[in-house]
């Protein structure tokens, strides 16, 4: 009861902290500390019987919370300006999306004819779990994996586009629609919830909404309606749910649930805390430190190619662990206790909480694409943050990158010349 309490103290007073100190809601700080806590208020609601937390973990998971916190306050606040106009021409955009649809269409056709070849076109009907499980092998390595990460950047050019054209063009529907196909396509819920998440925080930025209002409510609760019903509607089609007969045993023994409706929900409960005690279980079993192989990987994968490195580097170890549930991802504090030990656990949420909340600020100064779409990325790295390590992937660092390359093509730096389309995405 007393715990509970704390976490929901917890969440007002960042609400309060980040209001005052920046007049916002929707900053690095209260989303961190928001997601969080929501998912621990979860896991105390013991929907499972899971392992109990020992106090090691629980200070583990309150330290990295306090760390965040203070990295975002060392950062700054926002500076005192008139206002901050988003400059940016329209047709070199509308280049740019085109450019980017046709190389998500070719990454989409080539990873069909990959698996159409190892698995056969009518996998997707009888066994699409194989082609989810085979992802690793046959869109994740190589140039096919850069231009499937491309609906990122695609997704948002495209909603910027029409958030200062103020209409939808085909070109920015085709856009805003492929996550969802790519997810289809490649049995991948992140390619639909990632550009989500990040979208919504773009139209937030955009818009200059600091406050919460009836309108905001609405579009996070149907934005999570979305993910909440994709995830159940793929899990169903995976055969992966509570009411499946190789789930019966987890049901009758693990799952305090006995609602037909509670059931279907089962496994998104458990996506959103099962990390907590697996994360203790993964703890117990590291050996040795791996100085940065999982937080750079996507360095550490480079000097492997290169030969600098003799053992393959992995973005994570993806274990099975028995909580009593089978699960095998366990927060983005894994990866960093398995590089750096206790002193990971603090470093880097602290460097984190500086780096999102000094490119929020940079981006309520200046909006650009790059600051708007990378501050979003950056957001829902922190929400994911909770489930997996996002932040080390290829596919962040890769869309990082893209979105510098695009702003710079894409910005006017000038006001009031050639094609301007002006909006007043952030004022301070």
């Amino acid at each position: 009861m007393l715990a509970g309490l704390g976490l929901v103290i917890a969440v007002g007073a960042a609400f309060y902290l980040s209001r005052k100190r920046y007049g916002d809601v929707f900053t690095p700080l209260f989303v961190y500390v928001a997601i969080w806590c929501t998912c621990l208020f979860l896991f105390r609601m013991r929907f499972v019987n899971y392992d109990v937390l020992e106090t090691n973990v629980i200070v583990a998971i309150a330290g990295s919370m306090v760390a965040f916190v203070l990295g975002c306050l060392v950062a700054g606040r926002p500076r005192k300006c008139s206002g901050s106009v988003f400059h940016v021409s329209l047709p070199r955009l509308e280049k740019v999306i085109r450019v980017l649809n046709y190389a998500s269409f070719a990454a989409l056709l080539i990873f069909l004819l990959r698996s159409a070849r190892v698995f056969g076109v009518s996998a997707y009907l009888t066994d699409p779990d194989a082609i989810r499980l085979g992802y690793e092998d046959l869109g994740r390595v190589g140039p096919l994996a850069l231009l499937l990460s491309a609906v990122y950047p695609l997704s948002v050019c495209s909603l910027i586009h029409v958030l200062v054209s103020k209409k939808v063009r085909w070109f920015t529907a085709v856009g805003l629609f492929l996550p969802a196909v790519q997810g289809f396509v490649t049995m991948s819920r992140n390619n639909l919830a990632v550009p989500l998440i990040a979208g919504a925080f773009v139209w937030f930025y955009y818009r200059g909404w600091r406050g919460l209002n009836r309108r905001i409510m609405t579009v996070c609760a149907g934005a999570l309606a979305l993910v909440l019903l994709y995830f159940v509607g793929v899990g169903f089609w995976y055969g992966k749910e509570a009411t499946a007969p190789e789930y019966s045993l987890y049901r009758t023994r693990d799952i305090n649930l006995t609602s037909s409706v509670g059931l279907q929900l089962a496994f998104p409960y458990m996506y959103a805390t099962g990390n907590f005690p697996t994360l203790q279980a993964a703890m117990k079993d590291v050996r040795g430190r791996l100085w940065g192989m999982r937080t750079l990987f996507p360095i550490a994968r480079l000097l492997y190619g290169a030969g600098l490195l003799q053992e393959r580097p992995e973005n994570a170890s993806l274990e099975f662990y028995y909580v009593p549930i089978p699960f095998n991802t366990a927060t983005y504090l894994l990866g960093l206790y398995e590089d750096f030990g206790s002193v990971g656990i603090v470093v880097y949420p602290f460097l984190l909480g500086c780096v999102a909340t000094r490119l929020y600020l940079a981006m309520r100064a200046r909006p650009t694409i790059f600051s708007l779409g990378c501050t979003a990325v950056l957001m829902a790295v922190i929400v994911y943050s909770v489930f997996i390590s996002l932040g080390s992937t290829f596919q962040v660092w890769f869309w990082v990158i893209a979105l510098f390359f695009i702003s710079r093509k894409c910005t006017i730096r000038l006001p009031n010349v050639g094609s301007v389309a002006q909006g007043a995405p952030a004022t301070s």
